[in-house]
């Protein structure tokens, strides 16, 4: 035979002995036979990574991917009782009670491990005891136009740091055009405390500030209803039979942050005849005390609505709190931003779901990151189309009294 092995022989002894190292790769062989097993590992490799991309590109667009709700694992002692009471100790460093209007943020305090529900975060408050982005002194007056923004835990961003939160990012993007911010939004407040915190700020303090901009919230219709009111001399107290209060996140058994009875007045008459009426009753009372302080000082007044859970779930788009709010503006030429059609969307349960999925936090009623973003961006949307044609009044007064 030639020393060249024809290729017929080579496959002849390969099969005696298919082991060898130089054994031929041919159909009988032992890689052959193998090779469908391989393809196969291959196309589902490869369909596995292609479900992943879809799922994370579904969530970028639509939220978390559509599956059963999974509580997370977490340690025993973090379930919601116990959670409840770690950021009750953690907010001792930072949440005073106030003589005036029953409780507020310390002053210039840097906290790096303040809790909401099982994560921490980076808190800093100034000389004013305002949650800002650091420590350090506000002046009293500023030749800067100064917003001052009033709200509860919403406005105050609970769970992220200031640079995360609407105000912040509003600040930010404010900050450019040579406007200031400031945050006065503390958890728990409501338009009792909205009323006498600023007027405290004017008269006392002697801050000077050229708007106010106030984020009513779903749960102050329960707050002014049931829980706070400003007595004879002035000062903001708390009825002693206050329902509990302690009800505002719970992930270790809930997906969305529905069900909570100070949510429910929009959406349950029962509620509504517990505490909305009244609850709307003495809002109004106190934010038309708020807005004739403003008026006395010349400080313009924007209000601002938002859903809860409760509420994007229900599709309460023409809720109560919207028709409420915005006739009281209307009557008092008040702008009115109406964050209810950005987070009510689409008419079935499940398009509701997505957007709870996507800008609150899981079984909690306050906003994600995404969330923040969303409603600073349409404020300020709202605040630059108001400001171009306040402009364009102006000129328009200025060329009407210079053709008289």
């Amino acid at each position: 035979m030639h020393p060249r092995q024809t290729r017929e022989a080579r496959k002849a002894r390969d099969e005696r002995d298919p082991d060898r190292p130089d054994a031929l790769r041919g159909e009988g062989s032992r890689f052959a036979r193998g090779r469908p097993a391989s393809i196969l590992l291959a196309l589902a490799l490869g369909s596995v990574a292609a479900g992943l991309i879809f799922a994370l590109a579904y969530r970028e667009l639509f939220g978390r991917v559509d599956a059963p709700f999974v509580p997370p694992t977490v340690d025993a002692e973090l379930r919601a009782e116990r959670m409840q009471k770690l950021v009750a100790q953690a907010e001792r460093q930072y949440r005073i009670k106030s003589p005036i209007y029953h409780h507020d943020l310390a002053r210039n305090k840097s906290i790096d491990a303040a809790r909401w529900g099982v994560g921490k975060y980076r808190l800093r408050t100034n000389s004013l005891g305002f949650k800002d982005r650091e420590v350090r002194d506000v002046p009293l007056r500023s030749d800067a136009h100064r917003i001052l923004f009033m709200g509860d835990s919403f406005t105050e961003g609970v769970g992220l740091e200031y640079a995360k939160t609407f105000v912040g990012i509003i600040d930010d993007e404010l900050a450019t055009e040579g406007i200031e911010v400031l945050n006065g939004a503390v958890s728990s407040y409501s338009p009792a405390i909205y009323r006498r915190k600023v007027r405290y700020l004017i008269e006392t303090v002697g801050l000077e500030f050229d708007e106010v901009v106030v984020f009513i919230d779903i749960s102050d219709a329960q707050n002014d209803g049931e829980t706070y009111y400003v007595d004879d001399d002035g000062i903001v107290r708390k009825n002693a039979a206050t329902p509990d209060q302690a009800e505002t996140f719970d992930i270790t058994t809930r997906r969305y942050g529905d069900g909570r009875r100070r949510g429910l007045w929009t959406v349950d008459a029962a509620a509504f005849e517990k505490y909305g009426r009244i609850g709307l009753e003495h809002m109004s009372e106190n934010m038309s005390a708020l807005h004739a302080l403003l008026q006395e000082h010349g400080i313009a007044l924007t209000v601002a609505i938002y859903p809860w859970p409760e509420q994007v779930l229900a599709g309460d788009l023409e809720s109560i709190q919207v028709t409420h709010w915005r006739a009281w503006c209307e009557q008092r030429d008040i702008p009115l931003v109406d964050y209810f059609p950005v987070f009510i969307r689409g008419q079935s349960r499940r398009q509701h779901e997505k957007m709870l999925e996507r800008f609150y936090m899981p079984g909690d009623v306050h906003w994600t990151e995404k969330g923040h973003e969303r409603v600073a961006e349409i404020f300020l949307e709202n605040y630059h189309e108001r400001r171009r044609g306040a402009a364009t009044r102006d000129v328009a007064e200025e060329v009407a009294k210079e053709a008289s």
